[in-house]
């Protein structure tokens, strides 16, 4: 799992997030996940929709894996999940700047935009998308993951602060991008 925004939720309702990752096995290690029990912690993830666009966060759906429900999960274990991850996304976008401060991992989701999104100050994960374009998006802080996508241009970009891994985009030019990382796929 692992994408979009996760979390888990704990038997009595608590839900435990991360405002540094979403990254399952890293939240599981920080809030010492199994100190609870495997039966007392439900692992899911905050996704947007197939073709919806990334900025309309209201569209997003709560999942989780089917074998990783324990019997005690219900209705309102997902609707409190639900309401932390809308809430740690209000903590984490900045609507005027166009900006997400964390990092988003998006990869293998059905997402077709990234609506008025202009920076991200973390990674920026793509891979396996029905992106096209980047929009209007200026700025990645960390790595930018595009492989497998339908993007021929970097548009607008100006700088990413990791890596930038155009594997198979056909991408040659970086004139007006600056990346402090490695390059791959030019």
């Amino acid at each position: 799992m692992c994408i979009g925004i996760g979390g888990y939720t704990l038997r009595g309702g608590k839900v435990l997030m991360d405002d540094y990752t979403d990254f399952h096995a890293e939240i599981a290690s920080r809030h010492r996940i199994r100190d609870y029990g495997l039966d007392e912690a439900c692992p899911w993830e905050f996704v947007p929709p197939v073709g919806g666009v990334l900025t309309d966060w209201d569209s997003w759906q709560l999942r989780i894996e089917p074998l990783a429900a324990p019997s005690w999960w219900d209705d309102s274990h997902a609707e409190s999940a639900r309401r932390e991850a809308l809430a740690k996304i209000a903590r984490l976008w900045q609507a005027r700047r166009k900006t997400y401060i964390g990092s988003l991992n998006i990869s293998c989701t059905g997402i077709k935009s990234l609506g008025s999104l202009q920076s991200v100050g973390g990674d920026l994960d793509l891979n396996d998308t029905g992106i096209t374009s980047l929009g209007s998006l200026q700025s990645v802080g960390g790595d930018l993951l595009l492989a497998r996508t339908r993007i021929t241009s970097l548009g607008s970009l100006q700088n990413v602060g990791g890596d930038l891994d155009l594997a198979g985009r056909g991408i040659t030019n970086l004139i007006k991008c600056t990346v402090a990382g490695q390059t791959y796929g030019l």
